[in-house]
């Protein structure tokens, strides 16, 4: 069959190659592209190192771009991956009227953010900062830095991978990602907000396997 895989916020696509790797053993066609804003794709600010979006829907304008040519080309089952924001962008996708998958996987998808205050609340803060002209500003200030071992606890703990994802960033920094901005966060939010309207997610008819950590 054929598999496109969407990356977290931050990712790019030499992450994932060991991924790729195993999938294509398996027998898929195997698509990866690294969301506008991150990867070698071109920035959405004039800081190199800020993850920043004004809002998701060209992200989703891109995904259904990319998820046409994918099944055009497709052979067999056409399975969508989705890892953290691009599991959410996915649901955003698939409660979509066109059906151009047979089936999803979610992988620790983006449907809230741990710690933050109620929706409610952290929408409003986030748009004051906005409105305050810190839209293109970092929302926090630590960064996903090399030798970062709270961030390698969060996300892993095969070291191995980390160290492998490390070395793609000193090979080429132009990959590195550094916290979002205040613009991405209200974009965020915004989008969370809207897969939580009633009736969305029960449009959904694309058979989901979601895989979580506790």
């Amino acid at each position: 069959g054929t598999l496109l895989f969407l990356g977290g916020r931050g990712d790019f696509i030499e992450k994932y190659l060991e991924s790729y790797a195993h999938f294509q053993r398996a027998g898929w066609r195997v698509h990866g592209f690294d969301w506008r804003g991150q990867g070698e794709s071109g920035r959405l600010s004039s800081d190199g190192t800020l993850g920043h979006a004004d809002d998701f829907a060209p992200l989703i304008d891109d995904l259904d771009a990319i998820a046409r040519e994918v099944r055009a080309e497709a052979t067999g089952p056409c399975v969508a991956i989705g890892h953290s924001m691009g599991g959410h962008m996915l649901l955003r996708y698939l409660a979509r009227p066109a059906l151009l998958f047979d089936a999803a996987v979610l992988v620790a998808p983006m449907l809230g953010f741990a710690g933050a205050p109620p929706p409610g609340i952290a929408r409003c803060v986030a748009a004051a900062a906005c409105a305050i002209g810190l839209a293109h500003k970092r929302a926090w200030s630590e960064g996903e830095r090399p030798g970062d071992t709270r961030r390698q606890s969060s996300l892993t703990t095969s070291r191995e991978r980390y160290a492998d994802e490390m070395w793609w960033r000193a090979a080429n920094p132009a990959l590195a990602l550094g916290p979002p901005s205040w613009g991405w966060l209200r974009a965020a939010l915004a989008s969370n907000a809207a897969l939580d309207r009633p009736g969305v997610l029960e449009k959904i008819r694309v058979p989901i396997l979601l895989l979580a950590a506790a």
